[in-house]
């Protein structure tokens, strides 16, 4: 039985990988020349580094495991340090570090600091979905903090306001530790864990097709087209898996029915900017810093959890980029990040820059995201989905896009059997 999987990041390829092994004849479609979505890698110097930040939490239980069965055993283990940069100083995030804050109250410090116990010990909260986080939020920390530290994330993170986010989404956020938290980080980087997982599928029989955007999808005839060194190409196959972000599907498919087509076009995601840096001395003893006052939400100073280059190494990232943002020339974004990035660090000095966008980075979780979340089977019997857009309220991460993949293989083996 012929599979057909659309998009070799991480959700495709741990799907493609599990078929495979269970005798289905998969190919999957990628359309840029590397495969792992997010997690692709880029080169300088002959080191592989990802193009937008990436890291292994330590309750990443299904990415750890995924990470042990690929053979990666030479894992970097290190507790990082989290901060934000509010009118010019950085200030550390911890659970014993809301005290010293100098722009909150005495009774907004306790108040974040109950919020923070609390989202450290609860682990359901389905309490509060459908709740936005402006409302969550200011009842359980207050107007001041509600505005001036989750409000200023979340516009970072999102581009939108507390009172368009889901508090479910939110709590699940601040239970996954970001800020204190032991974090992960293979010594062959990501590339070695996505370069596994295709050499896996491919010694199991199944093709990885790289550079080869799907153009159509057409539901009704089991077909699908790519585009392959300028030419089009069209292939059968019974089984359609999409990983691949909703508007692109969306575009491509031919054969869905109208309500459920309506049903997809609610998701809306998230862009991103990423100007990727080299330079030679340590910035700082932040991993991560949200900076709020600046051309760009944070600056994740990699080589502070993995210091395995000849040269440290960052990325400074922006969410939800302004339309002027997103249309300004690759240059003139990085000199307006690595500008800024020097009102922080006035010692920084870029060796080398390198610019990265995603118009699809993240699915925008919002108040209604939970009404209008499809389901890993469609309408269609052939038509599957897969992807971080199936995870809510979970965070997107390595561990929910690989988890997803694993439960799409697990719903097409159970409902075709495996083909051994």
């Amino acid at each position: 039985m012929k599979v057909a999987v659309i998009g070799g990041g991480l959700s495709g390829l741990m799907a493609g990988r599990l078929l495979s092994e269970s005798g289905f004849e998969v190919k999957v479609f990628e359309a840029q020349k590397n495969c792992g979505g997010l997690v692709a890698s880029f080169t300088v110097q002959s080191f592989r580094i990802p193009i937008f930040y990436h890291h292994i939490f330590s309750h990443d239980e299904t990415t750890l495991k995924v990470v042990k069965e690929l053979g990666i055993t030479d894992l970097i283990k290190r507790k990082i340090k989290m901060g934000l940069n509010l009118n010019s100083k950085s200030y550390p995030i911890s659970y014993f570090s809301a005290p010293f804050w100098d722009f909150l109250s005495f009774s907004d410090k306790i108040r974040f600091g109950l919020l923070a116990a609390q989202v450290k010990m609860k682990k359901d909260w389905s309490d509060i979905e459908g709740i936005n986080a402006e409302v969550w939020l200011n009842k359980t920390v207050g107007k001041n903090v509600a505005r001036k530290i989750f409000g200023n994330i979340m516009r970072e993170k999102y581009g939108l306001p507390l009172s368009r986010i889901s508090a479910s989404e939110l709590a699940e956020r601040l239970g996954e530790e970001e800020a204190t938290g032991l974090f992960y980080y293979p010594k062959d980087g990501m590339d070695g864990m996505v370069s596994r997982l295709v050499e896996s599928i491919e010694s199991n029989g199944g093709e990885v097709k790289t550079g080869s955007p799907v153009t159509r999808v057409d539901l009704n005839n089991n077909k699908i087209s790519s585009r392959e060194n300028g030419k089009q190409k069209t292939e059968e196959a019974d089984i359609i898996i999409n990983t691949a972000p909703l508007p692109v599907l969306l575009r491509a498919a031919k054969g869905l029915p109208a309500a459920y087509a309506e049903k997809l076009k609610k998701i809306k995601y998230c862009r991103n900017i990423c100007v990727d840096i080299g330079y030679r001395e340590k910035l700082s003893d932040y991993y991560w810093l949200n900076c709020f006052d600046s051309a760009f939400g944070g600056i994740i100073e990699h080589t502070n959890l993995a210091d395995i280059y000849p040269f440290k190494m960052a990325w400074i990232f922006k969410y939800a980029p302004s339309e002027q943002l997103w249309n300004m020339s690759d240059e003139n974004v990085a000199k307006l990040f690595i500008r800024d990035a020097q009102k922080i660090y006035p010692r920084l000095e870029a060796d080398w820059c390198r610019v990265f966008r995603s118009e699809h980075a993240s699915p925008l979780y919002d108040i209604d995201y939970g009404k209008f979340m499809p389901g890993y089977e469609t309408p269609l019997k052939n038509l599957f989905l897969s992807g971080v857009a199936l995870t809510y309220p979970k965070i997107r991460t390595m561990n929910t896009a690989l988890a997803s993949g694993i439960k799409v293989a697990e719903i097409v083996k159970e409902k075709y059997g495996k083909r051994n």
